[in-house]
């Protein structure tokens, strides 16, 4: 059940045309049999009560970084090109600067762009 009536649409689109950050959620509930339908918020007291009285700290998620590589193992082993395609593209990357500057903020965080922009 869930107040939240986007998450119910949310859950029945495929992961690809999600964004990274819900696709790292649905990755994570796969493992359990999770089925989301939507309740109008006057009738879940129960609920609302529980999601009031929060753990002031959050425990560390161990599971994120597994399933981030399980994902990245998912998308490339199941990648639809040949390798001589995914040489094309690794080489056509290495040669584009907009590219090399993505890869960089890819690889170290926004951090990286705020301190060197050139704008």
């Amino acid at each position: 059940m869930s107040v939240h009536k986007p998450l119910v649409s949310i859950t029945k689109n495929p992961l690809i045309s999600l964004s990274p950050r819900l696709q790292r959620l649905l990755l994570r509930l796969q493992k359990y049999n999770v089925n989301i339908t939507y309740v109008p918020a006057k009738y879940t007291h129960v609920a609302d009560t529980l999601s009031r009285a929060y753990l002031k700290e959050q425990p560390a998620d161990a599971d994120l970084s597994n399933d981030m590589e399980v994902m990245v193992h998912n998308l490339i082993a199941n990648r639809p090109m040949t390798p001589e395609k995914l040489a094309q593209v690794k080489s056509a990357t290495a040669q584009n600067e907009d590219l090399q500057v993505l890869t960089k903020v890819v690889k170290n965080g926004w951090l990286f762009i705020e301190t060197n922009c050139l704008l």
